[in-house]
């Protein structure tokens, strides 16, 4: 699988099955991040490793099991943008093949940061601005170098000439569109900066990492210092800004570790120092520790995992009406309330030893893969697990464990 990032050239459009297809096309995603992930540790300032990765990520391609679209979208921004930062700009030398790939990279990412509605046409993501303009043209530029050297006459309605027109007076509305939403940075220049923040956040998340980069925290912000400081992380992961996310965390972490503000970010629940951190390494691709500091927050939601008795009670070979009422009244309070918290915690022990075990299948550790997935199913029993739908994942995830471990037939 090293191929994959060490070749010279990639098909334009590269396409893969849906993993629900089979465990071989799950295994396909899984190698190809591998050895992605891989490239990266060895050489960071290798695009192409990156560029593997994001689409590992595509919302047409398998996908990476147990990852959720919404995370998947996030590593696609984040893969991508690191592949342009090391790309260089359209210029005479570019091979075409790399053209493609930042059309393709650029064109995401244009595409991400621009406004989203939905089926009822309300506005769901406001336009990002200035990340959506910058993508947007690069782009268009792109295009503009490539199109003379892949146009096909015989393909096309349109004449080269015609086509590049298209492409100048797109960058046009580009900037006029800029133009016209940059307007409301004047309007609020000499509001104070914690209300210029707010308004911006979503809007030019570009403006406000520089305002909170540039600003004595403490000194503006007091009390809320950590709170504005870790907006500016979530903006950092949120826009693909890895480094400079990891930056600004560790400053958080040396610099406002002290500020009694601090309580306010510390619950997991919320976008916390604790959260952002998870999201850190994740992002990175450091697996094991990410692995580490999910088991960590385990043992402090859940300090006494499911009993046997809690499990059967629950799979119902404990459900006489004498036994239930016996747990109420040990209690002291209704079964039925005492069967919710246990059922809450062992959805949670699920959720954690699922976590675990997609973190150790991409670090490319079986054994400690198969055994989370195991412990992740093994609290519900058969018929809880089939009712809660917690069962189908990760018992793809341990076929696609097992076929990895059966010999090579000869």
């Amino acid at each position: 699988m090293s191929l994959v990032v060490s070749q010279n050239h990639l098909p334009r459009e590269p396409k893969i099955e849906p993993f629900v297809v089979g465990n071989d096309v799950i295994a396909l995603s899984v190698l190809a991040h591998r050895a992605a992930r891989i490239a990266i540790a060895k050489n960071p300032n290798h695009p192409l490793a990156y560029y593997v990765l994001g689409l590992c990520f595509d919302s047409e391609a398998a996908g990476i099991p147990g990852i959720s679209p919404q995370e998947a979208v996030l590593h696609q921004v984040t893969a991508f943008r690191r592949f342009l930062d090391r790309m260089p700009l359209p210029n005479p030398d570019m091979d075409t093949a790399d053209g493609q790939r930042c059309v393709r990279a650029s064109g995401t990412l244009g595409m991400f940061f621009d406004e989203k509605r939905n089926q009822n046409k309300e506005v769901v993501q406001p336009r990002r601005v200035d990340f959506w303009r910058e993508y947007a043209r690069l782009c268009r530029l792109y295009q503009q170098h490539l199109l003379p050297q892949i146009y096909d006459k015989g393909q096309s309605d349109q004449s080269l000439p015609e086509m590049m027109k298209s492409l100048e007076e797109n960058l046009k509305k580009i900037d006029g569109a800029y133009t016209d939403q940059a307007l409301q940075l004047r309007q609020i220049e000499q509001m104070p900066i914690r209300e210029r923040v707010k308004i911006l956040s979503n809007v030019f998340p570009g403006e406000v990492i520089k305002l909170l980069g540039a600003s004595d925290l403490n000194k503006e912000f007091g009390a809320e210092a950590p709170e504005f400081a870790m907006l500016a992380v979530h903006l950092l992961f949120l826009s693909g800004l890895l480094e400079d996310g990891d930056i600004l965390l560790n400053k958080v972490k040396t610099e406002l570790g002290d500020h009694p503000g601090v309580a306010k970010i510390a619950d997991p629940s919320g976008y916390s120092l604790e959260a952002a951190e998870f999201q850190d390494r994740f992002l990175a691709g450091d697996y094991r520790a990410y692995a580490a500091a999910v088991e960590k927050l385990r043992q402090r939601a859940i300090p006494h995992p499911p009993s046997k008795a809690e499990i059967d009670f629950l799979n119902g070979s404990s459900l006489s009406p004498a036994t239930f009422l016996a747990f109420g009244a040990l209690t002291g309070t209704s079964g039925y309330l005492v069967t919710d918290e246990w059922y809450r915690k062992i959805l949670l022990e699920n959720q954690f030893q699922r976590e675990m075990g997609v973190a150790w299948l991409l670090d490319g550790n079986m054994a400690l893969a198969q055994e989370h997935f195991r412990k992740a199913i093994a609290p519900f029993g058969v018929a809880l697990a089939t009712a809660a739908g917690q069962s189908s994942d990760v018992e793809r995830f341990l076929k696609l464990i097992d076929d990895a471990n059966k010999p090579e037939p000869p």
